[in-house]
């Protein structure tokens, strides 16, 4: 079977993709609180950085794929749109 993505709902795959940066966010800053220990306190970003830091991603993550979901769907317009082609699955 062949199938067709013609469109994304731009808003819904805006907030999906947000949410999982914002979850990436919260994995990553801590890590890169904890590398930023041993440096001089002139060198290391202010505490603050880490804890704003998801919802910086998360908005990025959301600017970014809003924009990208856009441009597919105009390009998809003129093209198709990408074609896959799927099977049945097990059902679990």
């Amino acid at each position: 079977m062949d199938y067709r993505i013609r469109r994304f709902g731009i808003a819904s795959t805006a907030l999906t993709v947000a949410v999982i940066y914002f979850v990436l966010g919260l994995i990553i800053a801590p890590l890169f609180f904890l590398a930023t220990l041993g440096t001089r306190p002139s060198d290391s970003l202010p505490g603050i950085v880490f804890l704003l830091a998801p919802f910086i991603y998360a908005v990025f993550g959301y600017v970014f794929a809003a924009l990208g979901c856009f441009i597919y769907n105009v390009i998809a317009g003129w093209t198709g749109g990408v074609a896959l082609a799927l099977e049945p699955g097990e059902a679990k």
